[in-house]
């Protein structure tokens, strides 16, 4: 089967998020599923780090909780401090969206990004703390860039994402 390269998310019926042997490892898998298709629908839970309490909640996604406990691992002191779910979408030639969930904290909320290379520079943008979305435009076509989103002195993950 060809692979399906339009996945527009769980709720788009004509055109579902599964992929069968497209892959970049060459594994053939009989089925793949985008990973906001995957949702925890069992107990949240918790666990203390210290001062902090790292939380999955259910109906969380797997990419969110995968980005949560990334963060835990590398910064427990940003724990409830950075922006969760940040995921870079709708590729043009010159524009990335990126979005995020809302940010609850008190920390003024920057995006930063740059070209994938180490020696590019990264451009910030201020943005509202109530913003959960932002479209970077004036991008290089085909190019790759880096997106994070700090909030203080915590960052999200980086996520990346070529324009086409």
């Amino acid at each position: 089967m060809a692979c399906n390269n339009g996945c527009k998310g769980c709720n788009n019926t004509s055109n579902p998020c599964n992929y069968s042997n497209c892959n970049s490892t060459g594994v053939q898998c009989e089925y793949m599923v985008c990973s906001e298709c995957i949702i925890s629908c069992d107990q949240s839970f918790s666990a203390s780090l210290g001062a902090k309490t790292l939380r999955i909640d259910n109906g969380d996604s797997v990419t969110k909780s995968l980005q949560r406990l990334v963060l835990a691992v590398t910064s427990p002191e940003c724990i409830g401090e950075h922006v969760d779910n940040v995921e870079v979408l709708n590729a043009t030639s010159n524009s990335l969206r990126v979005s995020w969930d809302p940010y609850n904290g008190s920390n003024a909320v920057t995006l930063m990004y740059r070209l994938n290379n180490k020696n590019s520079q990264w451009q910030s943008i201020q943005l509202m703390q109530s913003d959960t979305t932002y479209v970077v435009e004036s991008l290089l076509g085909k190019s790759e860039y880096e997106f994070k989103i700090t909030t203080g002195s915590c960052e999200s993950v980086t996520a990346y994402r070529s324009t086409i």
